[in-house]
């Protein structure tokens, strides 16, 4: 990226900084409290601060998408009022993959019901995605952000197509069975109640997104090792971190520490990652209270405080 495009960029997000205080003095909406948000840490390796040489953690018996339902959401948090922004105007890449229709958005191929032309999230989920492009901007490369808020509508598409794959895949399972299987890779809308947080998926917050990783000389993706949306283990974040005498060694490995680029960026933003897609990542929603890291003595008090946004 060229300094001009740097400057472009922050200059982007000042502007956006501006128009919402502007909106917020004249009462459009509340703005939330100026605390940082809570920064996650991990120690790198003794003599490395690469983040290539920070293994992932391993997945074992990790809650899915099926498990966060119980998890309070705090609505009167300052925070559960910001606004979803629009990613490209505060200065962050995207490209709205369910919107996309020239066929190129597999396995799809098509742009889905409800799906938007624009990417948005939450105000801070803005933030820290443009913090974690600071981040990663020594190592070459930027964010590209494939889907953030959802609407209700696209996610039925979405639960559909994994129920689908279910089917396929274990033709003779149970309903249960399929449900589960699908649960892994999406979240159920089918008891979706705007008033009950136990039946909210949660890309409809706007604290979720999903994302991967693109070359800042050329715009070109990088090899991630699975296609986004790719409901096979390979998908999961950790998948390469044990790879060591297999064929293609050298490609897993690239594969391998640009995931590991990818995580420790948007860790140390704030995000949590849900480990069976490398892509996806929580900010204040409920699966980013549940997987946000506590020490062993301490109690999990840890609250979401988004709920689905308006449009």
């Amino acid at each position: 990226m060229s300094a001009f495009s740097a400057a472009a960029h922050a200059l982007a997000f000042v502007v956006l900084a501006a128009c919402l205080l502007t909106v917020a003095l004249a009462g459009g909406f509340d703005l939330p409290s100026p605390r940082p948000a809570r920064e996650v840490k991990r120690a790198p390796p003794a003599g490395s601060a690469d983040y290539r040489d920070r293994p992932l953690p391993a997945l074992i018996g990790a809650p899915t998408a099926l498990d966060y339902h119980s998890v309070p959401v705090d609505l009167d948090d300052p925070r559960a009022r910001e606004p979803l922004v629009e990613l490209t105007g505060a200065g962050v890449s995207a490209l709205s993959y369910y919107a996309v229709a020239d066929g190129s958005n597999h396995p799809y191929d098509r742009p889905l019901a409800g799906s938007e032309s624009e990417v948005r999230a939450r105000w801070s989920v803005a933030r820290m995605l443009w913090r974690a492009n600071v981040r990663l901007r020594r190592y070459g490369v930027e964010l590209l952000v494939l889907d953030g808020y959802r609407s209700i509508e696209c996610q039925r598409e979405l639960w559909r197509y994994f129920m689908d794959e279910a089917k396929r895949k274990l033709p003779r399972a149970t309903d249960a069975a399929w449900r589960q299987y699908a649960g892994r890779y999406c979240s159920s809308p089918s008891r979706y109640r705007h008033d009950d947080y136990r039946t909210w998926p949660v890309h409809i917050t706007g604290g979720a997104v999903d994302v991967t990783l693109r070359s800042l000389a050329d715009g070109r993706q990088l090899d991630m090792g699975s296609a986004f949306d790719d409901a096979s283990p390979e998908s999961h974040s950790a998948c390469f971190e044990k790879d060591r005498g297999r064929a293609g060694e050298d490609a897993r490995k690239t594969c391998r520490d640009n995931r590991r680029l990818l995580y420790w960026a948007m860790l140390d933003a704030g995000f949590t990652n849900y480990p069976y897609e490398w892509w996806h990542y929580d900010y204040g929603d409920q699966l980013w209270a549940l997987y946000f890291p506590v020490g062993e003595t301490e109690v999990r008090m840890v609250r979401a405080f988004y709920g689905p946004a308006f449009r």
